[in-house]
């Protein structure tokens, strides 16, 4: 899933630890102890008395355990005998608690894909039927947090039902700022996501998450994007109706204009899809708006902007002209303190330049971006030791690079055909050369 740490609760996967002093050593290390037989124990008892007497009191001592860690004990056998206890508990009462409701999110984190149809159908028609105005903000939160854990084990014509149930009930109750409106959004995220039919699902939650995506809140924008994101990498087909049919660039130029690095990094990968899916030229206010984002101390944003210039070079020699001049590397920051994924488009777009036009681009090449390629070519990955072996080649036949530094050791560990093909090249330049 794109977005399940956004929503959780508690980290209840770390155990419970018990800190035991050892008697009469205080020089001696503390002996740090797991969960044992008295939690197992404690466990087991709440678990029974919540099916025995099933009451708030001991809902509320079962959702304690578990928030302290005890969920770590916690047995498949045992979530099926909560689930399917709480559903009854369920049919008898008019409110649904958030102790269990939180009981039941920290069991099916562990135990997803052990609940059984019947349940997820049972949960869901519940849950959708607490949706009120009058629902207190802290109950539909955690009504929301319970959906978004049950979304990836509906069916198709479930999400259907429930995406068509959330836009009503959005609708009639969207007016309230205190509306939970990212939970929200990580629902329709969720039902994007897991549904197979993603094109009329987005068709009926447009207006939705165009509404969502506008506000004021760049939290919302930001999970908004992430929406339009998943759609595209589900369905590119998708990028055709988005810009012959709704108003996309307007939207994300709009957005530009907030100045948020976290935001704009999300907006310029959706161009980046966008573009490349539909063969596009980017416009010279738009491309130089993208290149002035850097530099940036945002590492995703870097990234982001440096894919979007490596395609419009691939589809415009205007931008490949204007890049020979305005050097990119300048603007890359701290070059010893780089995520694999800004060197990995790094490499990327020396190759492409280098490729396209290298008399336009060799003087760019600083002692940096070789340590990148050599770094690259002994990394374990294919698409980044490519770049690096042909980068380096594409330098030795200028005369910029000796080929018998190259080690390739680790490259040649790679299974993949068109790194060995690049390995054999260099040998062989590489035995020409000598000779």
């Amino acid at each position: 899933m794109l977005n399940s740490s956004f929503m959780d609760y508690k980290n209840e996967s770390a155990a419970l630890k018990t800190i035991r002093y050892p008697e009469n050593q205080l020089s001696k290390p503390l002996i740090i102890e797991g969960p044992g037989d008295i939690d197992q124990i404690e466990l087991d008892d709440s678990i029974n008395n919540c099916i025995s007497y099933p009451s708030e009191e001991s809902w509320y001592k079962l959702c304690n355990i578990l928030d302290q860690g005890l969920s770590i004990l916690l047995t498949e056998e045992q979530f099926a005998k909560i689930a399917d206890n709480l559903a009854k508990y369920y049919k008898n009462q008019p409110i649904r608690s958030i102790l269990t409701l939180r009981v039941f999110q920290i069991c099916i984190k562990k135990f997803q894909q052990s609940l059984h149809p019947l349940l997820v159908d049972f949960f869901l028609n519940d849950l959708i039927s607490l949706f009120k105005r009058e629902t207190p903000i802290p109950q539909m939160i955690e009504l929301f947090q319970t959906l978004y854990y049950l979304i990836p084990l509906s069916t198709d014509e479930q999400l259907r039902k429930l995406s068509f149930d959330l836009k009503n009930f959005y609708f009639e109750i969207c007016l309230s700022e205190s509306f939970p409106f990212s939970n929200f959004i990580g629902c329709l995220h969720s039902i994007i996501e897991h549904c197979n039919n993603v094109f009329d699902t987005f068709l009926d939650l447009s207006n939705i998450i165009e509404n969502l995506t506008v506000r004021k809140d760049w939290g919302l924008s930001f999970d908004c994007i992430g929406i339009f994101i998943t759609l595209i990498q589900k369905d590119p087909k998708i990028c055709t109706y988005l810009v012959e049919e709704t108003h996309i660039f307007e939207l994300l130029d709009s957005l530009f204009c907030r100045k948020n690095d976290c935001l704009n990094w999300k907006i310029v990968k959706i161009y980046y899809l966008l573009f490349k899916e539909l063969n596009l030229i980017p416009t010279n206010d738009l491309f130089m708006k993208i290149f002035n984002f850097l530099p940036t101390e945002n590492f995703r944003l870097e990234t982001s902007v440096i894919n979007f210039l490596i395609l419009a070079v691939t589809f415009s020699d205007e931008y490949l002209h204007f890049l020979s001049q305005e050097n990119l590397f300048l603007r890359i920051k701290n070059f010893g303190n780089l995520k694999f994924s800004q060197k990995v488009a790094i490499m990327r777009f020396a190759r492409t330049v280098l490729e396209k036009s290298p008399s336009l681009f060799l003087n760019q090449i600083t002692d940096d971006i070789v340590n990148i390629a050599v770094d690259a070519i002994e990394s374990s990955n294919a698409k980044m030791a490519g770049n690096g072996i042909f980068v380096l080649f594409l330098l030795a036949k200028e005369g910029k690079f000796d080929l018998n530094e190259i080690d390739f050791s680790t490259a040649e560990q790679i299974e993949d055909v068109n790194v060995h093909r690049l390995i054999d090249l260099v040998i062989k330049t590489r035995e020409n050369v000598n000779e």
